[in-house]
């Protein structure tokens, strides 16, 4: 057997392009359409036949990738049309030219009288008329069958491989067979395509074993069976979709940042608009329901010169009609015809030295303009968001599957790939490193960071009367961000000014601008870096991947130079949530009050430090959750492993120590007799209450307010699934209701500096610019922003242009990221158009004036975990973080206790949100979090075997999908945050916290089994049952 592919499908390549595609897959053969239905990309009929020197071009350019004809297509209608007829004739004549012995074409199909020039496909022989009209066809169809196959004949063509398709005289097994027969020529035979036979119905296997004499070819594609196939065609439409069949629709379709609640509620928009009717945006939310809880304190300053005309309306997304239109530009599409692009050497080995590099014959590779190694780097040869580690381009030693040993620059992306698979890199192989517990082991340069941590007098708290101990070792798997956008980074020079441009999707621009400074061996005003439209997030696109390479290839080259990654390198180099190893022992006494907490915590880095030690930190901090305790004892460190890098992650840290914590306080619940709620509302923060670091929280603690809302959502909701199961009465699905509590800080913190910045521009024509310092993610943070402004100014929202992400255009800031773009750059955007509104009211604009006033916020001082002495030395509070934001969960599920399915039914999520600035953009930032949440719990993991990743394609990953989401009841709790403009604070990861842990306190409602790891799969489940 050998493998080709189908050239049509890379129409808008040249043949040599295409050739390289195929050789860089590793592919043998191609088969060439020759017009008709094909578009014929790669073959002019008329100039081959007519033309030996063409030939030879076309048979030269696929020799030399290695490539032969498989066979030419020339499917069309000779049954009916003459055009078809002479296309096909011709195809004949160029395959005996060619020496191609196979044709692969479809039968045609004539009209259903001699004066009928439409085809006409008939499938069943009534009414009587049916058969009329197929035994015409059968008899205008033999003769000229039996013509083309004698033409073939003569043409060397040994082979006509028929393909099964509707509309054709010839579908199936039995119409083949009828045709072989009457044209008595065993030159016809089936290409066989099983994508067509499953959408008619047909067993592939059955039809294989049926024509297991004459199959000739064989084409394999996709393809999917609509569920609504069995009630309706495919052709017909459906103007009133069920949820169900909108959610099927899309569920190709990834959404993980805002979930597929509000996109299942467009489609239902969309649909009642075509049918002719008019509701409103409100009447379609039938599988959401949004409650505020509106701040009722006195002295409220937050509320000043607070209108509500801006403040709480959920606006459009500034994005929207751009994304939905496919008119939004996002790296990938901004190359033009002078761009070149690169593609990647890549390791082999996930450990290994390397002893010599071979790069010859890449270099003489068609279309290549150049090689770049670690020769090539003007500066410093490593790089990172943070603790650049990592080689640009590594020379003596690999350390995992994303590092790289070159960059190929071409004149097409196929051709650098194609070029790239030439290198010659002869390693030695050393012993990997893959788990934590053996990194620990080996010490010294293994071990990352450690953290020890203490607080109260444990001792004393273990002997407290009647103390309830709970313990647990825990593990948790990686977990891949799954953004759509794989990364991509573009590179530009400007001869004029000696400015390096990088164009790229990232939340980090000024320290992707400041890593780029000592690498191109530039002072930091030559290097511009510039944050396109963000295709997802979630923290993974804090760190660099390929602007280092962008900047270099563009500096060395002075061109344009764009390097776009496939979704397979983007999930072998991108970050992922880290891989974690827990030992918990939690204390409660016989009232259910926390007293002592002992933990071990312990993460896979990745073979570079990144991020890893801060991640590490914040799961420290974050250990107890939103809680007060008497003693705590920690012990904590990260490690390398030569396996995928650990980062930022929606969470960044908590979510690990979430899931120990809140199942223990499940388990001691459930131990003691008390109500989940209560427990944790006997034990949740005030304001003046000090977490288990020390911190005092005085401002927007809204712990209990969430508990209190979720449990009285929650109940009557609760109710009625525990009544519709009981009257199931099914012993195989089992009914789980979990609940779990949790919060993330807001900003950075832990030392490091928060900041954000507005420069803000009323324009000659009156319209306002904004540049903001932070980057929307696809979150609706330049929305949230104009709101604020627009509030602030009492301006219409469509009076403004809101840019963001560039460091020429905007005030310098750290990157975006911890929820805390809208209190830091929310809190400029507030002053930049207070004054502004104090200067207009001062001195009135007038048409032609430019006015423009800026803000830039610095952020009050935090610490880290072991900060205390610091923070009294300074003179300052000891505080971790700024803020926070809380939440509570309850999460009910059904569990098929045959299969082991878990299908999520409702999520009742009650949010402190400081102030609600878009309700809807924030409820839909709850929605995507939860979803991320359950996946974590369920079904997503990135594991490893022997260094090399398990799950390599978006398929893979566990991602969920819209069939499976939840219903939704959210309350945002509002509690004000003097820091945040008008009280608001973010709220974009916290819902991933309690997620999780409450989908394991779910599961453990419906089974009786607990959980210690995730993802929980059906094949775990299934054994803890049969185990139990």
């Amino acid at each position: 057997m050998k493998l080709g592919l189908v050239t049509d499908s890379l129409v808008d390549r040249s043949l040599a392009e295409a050739a390289a595609v195929c050789r860089g897959l590793g592919l043998e053969q191609v088969e060439l359409g020759c017009g008709n239905w094909s578009p014929a990309p790669h073959v002019d009929l008329k100039g081959l036949t007519a033309d030996a020197g063409a030939r030879h071009r076309l048979l030269d350019t696929l020799g030399e990738n290695g490539l032969t004809i498989s066979a030419l297509n020339c499917s069309g209608n000779p049954l009916a049309f003459q055009k078809d007829w002479e296309v096909t004739e011709k195809t004949f004549r160029l395959a005996k030219l060619l020496g191609v012995e196979k044709i692969v074409m479809m039968s045609g199909l004539p009209g259903g009288c001699p004066e009928d020039r439409t085809p006409t496909w008939i499938v069943t022989s009534w009414p009587p008329e049916t058969e009329e009209i197929l035994r015409y066809q059968w008899q205008a169809a033999v003769p000229v069958w039996k013509a083309l196959a004698a033409r073939a004949r003569d043409h060397g063509v040994r082979h006509i491989a028929l393909e099964f398709h509707g509309w054709q005289l010839v579908y199936n097994v039995e119409t083949l067979r009828r045709l072989r027969s009457e044209v008595g020529d065993d030159i016809l035979g089936v290409n066989l395509d099983p994508s067509h036979l499953f959408w008619m119905g047909a067993d592939p296997l059955e039809v294989a074993r049926a024509l297991s004499d004459c199959i000739y070819h064989v084409h394999i594609k996709d393809v999917w069976l609509e569920k609504a196939a069995g009630q309706n065609t495919l052709l017909d439409t459906n103007p009133n979709p069920t949820r169900e069949e909108a959610a099927f629709a899309i569920r190709n379709n990834i959404c993980r940042c805002t979930g597929y609640v509000k996109i299942i509620e467009a489609v239902h928009l969309a649909a009642a608009r075509l049918r002719g009717e008019d509701p409103s945006v409100d009447d379609m939310r039938t599988w959401e329901n949004l409650e505020i809880v509106k701040y009722e304190g006195e002295d409220d300053v937050t509320a000043q010169n607070l209108t509500g005309r801006h403040i709480g309306r959920c606006a459009i997304d500034i994005d929207g009609p751009a994304k939905v239109t496919g008119a939004l530009p996002f790296t990938c599409d901004r190359a033009d015809a002078d761009t070149l692009y690169g593609a990647f050497v890549w390791s082999q080995h996930s450990r290994a030295k390397i002893l010599s590099m071979d790069f010859s014959a890449v270099e003489s590779a068609a279309g290549v303009v150049r090689v770049l190694t670690h020769k090539d780097v003007p500066g410093r040869n490593t790089y990172a968001t943070f603790n650049p580690e990592q080689p640009v381009f590594c020379d003596t030693e690999v350390n995992f599957l994303g590092d790289m040993l070159a960059l190929v620059v071409a004149d097409t992306e196929a051709h650098a790939r194609a070029a790239a698979k030439l290198a010659r890199v002869e390693y030695e192989p050393l012993p990997g490193v893959f788990e934590i517990e053996d990194s620990y082991a080996l010490g010294g340069r293994q071990i990352i960071r450690t953290i020890d941590f203490s607080s109260g007098d444990l001792a004393a708290a273990e002997k407290t009367p009647g103390l309830q101990t709970f313990e647990g070792d825990y593990y948790f798997e990686r977990q891949e961000h799954a953004y759509i956008e794989p990364e991509c980074a573009i590179g530009e020079y400007d001869e004029s000014t000696g400015v390096v441009r990088v164009t790229t999707c990232t939340q980090s621009p000024f320290e992707i601008q400041n890593m780029l400074a000592p690498i191109l061996d530039l002072p930091a005003e030559r290097v511009r870096v510039t944050g396109a439209p963000i295709g997802g997030g979630f923290g993974g696109k804090c760190d660099s991947y390929v602007e280092p390479h962008a900047a270099i290839a563009a500096f060395t080259l002075r061109r344009k130079v764009q390097i776009p990654l496939t979704r397979r390198e983007s999930l072998i180099l991108s970050t992922k949530r880290h891989r974690y190893h827990n030992h918990y022992r939690f204390g409660v006494d016989g009232n259910g009050i926390f007293r002592t907490l002992e933990a071990k915590i312990t993460s896979d880095a990745g073979p570079y430090t990144g991020l890893s030690g801060g991640v590490l930190e914040q799961g420290c901090i974050f250990a107890l959750g939103p809680y007060r305790i008497d003693a705590a004892k920690l012990h904590a460190y990260t490690v390398r492993t030569n396996t995928v890098q650990g980062g930022a992650f929606r969470g960044f840290g908590i979510n690990q120590s979430a899931n120990c914590i809140e199942t223990m306080i499940d388990e001691a619940a459930e131990r003691l007799g008390i109500d989940p709620f209560e427990i944790r509302l006997r034990n949740a923060l005030h304001p003046g209450d000090k977490t288990m670091t020390g911190e005092a929280v005085r401002e927007s603690v809204g712990i209990a307010q969430t508990i209190r809302a979720c449990e009285k959502k929650a109940e009557s909701i609760i109710a009625c699934y525990r009544k519709l199961y009981a009257e199931k009465n099914d012993p195989d699905v089992a009914l789980g209701v979990g609940v779990a509590s949790g919060f993330k800080n807001v900003g950075v913190g832990k030392g490091s500096p928060d900041d954000g910045g507005c420069i803000l521009t009323k324009l000659p024509d009156g319209k306002f610019k904004m540049d903001l310092s932070g980057t929307d993610m696809g979150q609706g943070f330049r929305t949230g922003m104009m709101q604020i402004a627009a509030e602030t100014l009492d301006v219409p929202e469509e009076d403004f242009i809101v840019t963001c992400g560039d460091t020429v255009e905007t005030l310098p800031h750290r990157q975006s990221v911890s929820e805390r773009q809208t209190l830091d750059t929310g809190r400029a955007v507030y002053e930049a158009a207070r004054k502004m509104r104090e200067e207009l009211m001062k001195n009135p604009w007038q048409p032609g004036e430019t006015r423009q006033t800026r803000y830039r916020h610095i952020a009050p001082k935090t610490y880290g975990i072991n900060g205390k002495a610091q923070a009294k030395e300074d003179g300052n509070p000891y505080q971790n973080y700024r803020g926070y934001a809380f939440l509570t969960q309850c999460v009910i599920l059904e569990v098929n206790k045959k299969t082991g399915a878990v299908k999520v039914l409702h999520v009742v999520s009650a949010n402190d949100t400081g102030r609600a600035i878009n309700p809807q953009i924030i409820a839909g930032q709850i929605e995507g979090s939860s979803a991320m949440g359950v996946g974590y719990a369920l079904s997503e993991g990135f594991s490893f075997t022997n260094g090399k990743p398990d799950q390599l394609t978006f398929g893979k990953l566990g991602v969920l999908r819209a069939q499976d989401t939840p219903k939704f009841d959210i309350v945002l709790v509002e509690d004000p945050h003097t820091e945040g403009p008008y009280g608001a604070k973010g709220v974009s990861e916290v819902a991933t916290v309690p997620a999780t842990p409450a989908v394991l306190n779910a599961l453990h409602d419906a089974l009786g089994v607990r959980f210690y790891h995730t993802p929980v799969r059906p094949a775990d489940i299934l054994k803890a049952i049969q185990t139990r």
